[in-house]
């Protein structure tokens, strides 16, 4: 998705901010947060409770249900911050990330590799 269609389907983002060379998208009414570099997404990230997966799995899941639900999600933690993926981190692949906190998921990452 390039910038132009980010705008188009969600207009006009709270705050824009540019950091590590990448553009950042702040919605904020709706939780959310769309990295761009250079002209294509790369990471979309949400609080939302109102964005889920196909399998239901969004914020306010309990960590139990991401591991019941996407068996193959890889779990652990790094820097205290506990999280579940599923998916490559390798460049062109696609991962979702799942952070949690006291059992619940509070953010999730989507994110393509970059080369």
């Amino acid at each position: 998705m390039t910038v132009k269609e980010v705008r188009a389907r969600l207009g006009a983002p709270s705050l824009e901010t540019v950091s590590n060379g990448a553009r950042n998208y702040v919605y904020r009414r709706r939780l959310l947060v769309v990295s761009l570099v250079g002209s294509r997404v790369a990471i979309v990230s949400t609080r939302s409770r109102r964005e889920r997966t196909a399998g239901g799995i969004g914020v306010g899941s309990k960590d139990s249900d991401v591991r019941r639900r996407l068996p193959r999600a890889r779990c652990g933690a790094t820097a205290g911050v506990q999280y579940c993926r599923v998916g490559s981190i390798r460049p062109g692949r696609r991962s979702t990330t799942f952070q949690i906190q006291q059992g619940r998921v509070v953010t999730v990452t989507v994110a393509r590799g970059l080369p």
